[in-house]
């Protein structure tokens, strides 16, 4: 798995922000993009991340459209379903507690952000079988 690279031509700024990985899967037969920014701590980076999230959506429409010039194939109404998810080693500089071990589903808060509602994490490790069902 690699990082999301940056745009080149795009001016630095507001226009470049994107999220740090994008992963694309079928699950039940249905495209899943989750789209997923990592933060040292989640205190004062939140908002920024969630703005790094929402503005990476159109990646994921440039690549849409990559795969159907190259597959031949028409225009796909059914959509993705998109998930994102800021992912934090730990809340702030201060506090560093976090679960230990959880036997449930993953279920994080979530976090309304403009048009889009993000998942929020605390943890080093995250399973993707998780990130994807979420």
């Amino acid at each position: 798995m690699r990082r999301i690279g940056n745009l080149s031509g795009v001016k630095y700024g507001k226009w470049k922000q994107s999220c740090d990985y994008l992963l694309v899967c079928e699950f039940e037969g249905k495209d899943v993009a989750v789209f997923v920014e990592l933060k040292k701590t989640l205190g004062p980076d939140q908002k920024k991340g969630m703005e790094q999230l929402r503005r990476s959506l159109p990646l994921l429409e440039y690549l849409r459209s990559i795969c159907r010039i190259h597959h031949g194939v028409k225009t796909d109404n059914s959509g993705v379903d998109t998930r994102y998810f800021l992912i934090g080693e730990k809340i702030s500089q201060r506090l560093d507690k976090q679960r230990v071990k959880s036997s449930r589903g993953l279920s994080t808060p979530t976090e309304k952000h403009e048009d889009i509602t993000v998942n929020i994490f605390v943890g080093s490790r995250v399973r993707f079988d998780l990130l994807r069902s979420a």
